[in-house]
């Protein structure tokens, strides 16, 4: 693979991680806030609803930095054949 593979490998890699963090901060942001005014009840619901989304997109961070430390630690090992082992 060339090196552009690389590159739009990386670009994927940072947009599909800006989404998942952006996305249910903001989703559950909406969401609470609607119900706050559908059942008429102060803000405070909304900002537990903040607080689950923030805790949601910091595990889909968590869970995509694993996956890549782990997908770099495996290229950077070296290959041992049978005789070689240590």
């Amino acid at each position: 693979m060339g090196p552009w593979s690389k590159v739009l490998k990386g670009i994927a890699l940072v947009s599909q991680i800006g989404i998942s963090i952006i996305t249910p901060p903001v989703l559950m942001a909406l969401l609470g806030s609607w119900l706050c005014g559908k059942f008429g009840i102060g803000p405070w619901l909304t900002l537990i609803f903040i607080i689950f989304g923030l805790l949601a997109s910091g595990s889909t961070a968590y869970s995509f930095y694993r996956k890549f430390y782990k997908e770099k630690t495996e290229e950077e090992k070296p290959s041992v054949s049978f005789r070689e082992h240590r």
